[in-house]
């Protein structure tokens, strides 16, 4: 989705669907503009969700996001560009069977909150959310899994972890 209005991707199942850039839902802005992201399923892809350029004020919520190689990815498409996404807020989301090293990318971009999500199941040694930003991330009442070791293991912050 490209424009600066606001648009609505709701109740679609986005099974395999290596669109673009093989991300089954890709948000890439140059204008800004909001989108909001509700009551889908999106599974078996490369990645599930991705957020690049000016994408701003953007809601997903309510989906199932299951089976990716990346559950949400956040300016990974823009490293050469001064474009980074902002203030977009992800609520209500299930997150399960995700198979790639991170469910959710932060590499550029700021103000985005991660509410009310549920990441039932969770293998040792993957991050849930990896922040490579110097930006804070509210990422308050969550469901972590039980068997999680630890819940801190399980996040990588940029000013905790740098390298």
């Amino acid at each position: 989705i490209d424009s600066p209005a606001q648009h609505q991707l709701m109740n679609v199942r986005a099974d395999k669907a290596f669109l673009v850039f093989a991300h089954s839902i890709r948000l890439s802005q140059t204008q800004g503009g909001a989108v909001l992201v509700k009551n889908n399923i999106v599974s078996s892809n490369g990645n599930g969700i991705s957020i690049e350029h000016k994408s701003s004020q953007n809601k997903i919520e309510y989906n199932q996001i299951l089976s990716n190689g990346y559950g949400i990815q956040i300016g990974s498409g823009n490293s050469s560009s001064s474009y980074k996404p902002s203030s977009s807020s992800f609520n209500y989301n299930s997150f399960d069977s995700n198979n790639g090293s991170t469910l959710i990318d932060i590499y550029k971009g700021e103000s985005f909150t991660f509410n009310n999500n549920n990441f039932p199941s969770v293998t040792s040694g993957i991050y849930i959310i990896k922040n490579q930003t110097a930006n804070a991330v509210d990422a308050e009442n969550n469901y972590w899994a039980v068997g999680i070791p630890s819940v801190p293991a399980a996040i990588y912050d940029y000013t905790d972890d740098f390298e």
